[in-house]
């Protein structure tokens, strides 16, 4: 979930909400960026766990996504592309709840010769760019700090987690 503005207010309303009918219950707010105002607001209160997350912020424009690659990652992209092309052979992806689907072949490791993952990666980036509908300015690698998400101008930062109790 991405939000640009927080007020305690609904928070609270849906604390209240949820306890009455779940006495007892927890919510877990899971993947919050260090550093914003809900963030800020719960860390004055519960305790988080914070773990470390890369993200890439979606350019406007594919040149100017293309200018933040280095010289060597283009390269790899087109090699990757070459190898497919060359062999006749296709790789398919596609996000499902917010995530890559395991599904696809794009994950098999039979194929990893082809770079299938940093490939859909790359263009589910493009994909994002081209997007007139739905503008996403942030793609959230999740945690982990593995290299492809680096070498397609991945950022670091802290994500939190926080177990509210009602």
């Amino acid at each position: 979930m991405i939000y640009k503005h927080f007020e305690p207010k609904y928070l609270e309303a849906l604390r209240e909400g949820i306890g009455r009918r779940h006495p007892g219950a927890k919510i877990v707010l899971n993947g919050m960026i260090q550093g914003t105002d809900l963030e800020r607001y719960l860390g004055g209160q519960e305790q988080a766990r914070i773990y470390k997350a890369v993200y890439v912020d979606i350019e406007q424009s594919e040149e100017q996504f293309t200018k933040c690659l280095s010289k060597s990652t283009r390269q790899n992209l087109r090699t990757a592309k070459n190898r497919m092309l060359k062999q006749n052979v296709n790789y398919s992806y596609r996000v499902f709840r917010g995530k890559l689907d395991g599904r696809t072949n794009c994950v098999n490791s039979k194929y990893a010769y082809f770079s299938p993952v940093f490939r859909a990666c790359y263009d589910f980036i493009l994909e994002c760019i081209h997007d007139e509908k739905g503008r996403v300015e942030r793609l959230d690698f999740t945690s982990g700090d593995e290299d492809y998400k680096y070498r397609l101008n991945g950022k670091e930062c802290l994500l939190c987690c926080y177990t509210l109790a009602l």
